[in-house]
């Protein structure tokens, strides 16, 4: 999410899943994890002010430029948690479907035994109209989470191109690839760290 894509472009790791991903890592993870979860739990049912606690509690530990913050809260609120006129997706309550697919997945994570599981998040870019979120973890019969890492989909249909904060497709380490139909052929294409501007 906040991140400017191009059409064709169908997965990015955008600053929000990128965040995740970091915060669910090395020391003091179980900590940052708990406190995001419990920042979410306390804005329950409406998530009202979600973008605010991604700021505090995702942003902060990664020290992001103030500036980026700040237009991405605005961006977030405006484009992404309202079911206002401005929303990309009205009346799909996309700020109550997002916070509910992150706590879902924080929960798996620090159901991890000793340590929390990492989390690994993905914006999807899909045709269906629908937005929605899917976790996946392997947890075993007494409810521990045993897989390597927690994956968190966030399933949306293509935004417009404009006015998000960021032209990264693709944040830290994340590689992308896509494949698919091509007339005759089946290929498989990288997916550019970085979009061009008017490409």
């Amino acid at each position: 999410m906040g991140c400017w894509t191009r059409p064709g472009h169908h997965g990015a790791k955008g600053p929000i899943p990128y965040w995740l991903d970091r915060i669910s890592l090395g020391p003091g993870a179980h900590a940052r994890l708990f406190a995001l979860l419990e920042a979410m739990r306390s804005i329950r049912p409406s998530y009202h002010g979600l973008e605010t606690v991604f700021d505090t509690h995702l942003a902060s530990h990664v020290a992001a430029d103030a500036t980026f913050r700040r237009h991405l809260r605005e961006y977030l609120a405006k484009n992404w948690f309202s079911d206002g006129r401005d929303s990309y997706f009205p009346g799909q309550k996309v700020a109550q479907k997002y916070a509910e697919g992150v706590i879902k997945t924080l929960e798996l994570a620090l159901n991890g035994k000793p340590h929390p599981v990492p989390i690994n998040a993905w914006w999807i870019i899909q045709p269906e109209a629908d937005v929605r979120m899917l976790t996946l973890a392997d947890v075993d019969h007494s409810g521990v989470t045993v897989s390597s890492s927690v994956t968190l989909l966030i399933c949306t249909p293509m935004p417009p191109i404009t006015g998000a904060p960021s032209t990264r497709c693709l944040w830290g380490d994340a590689e992308a690839w896509v494949t698919e139909h091509d007339g005759d052929a089946v290929v498989v294409r990288q997916i550019e760290k970085e979009v061009r501007r008017g490409g």
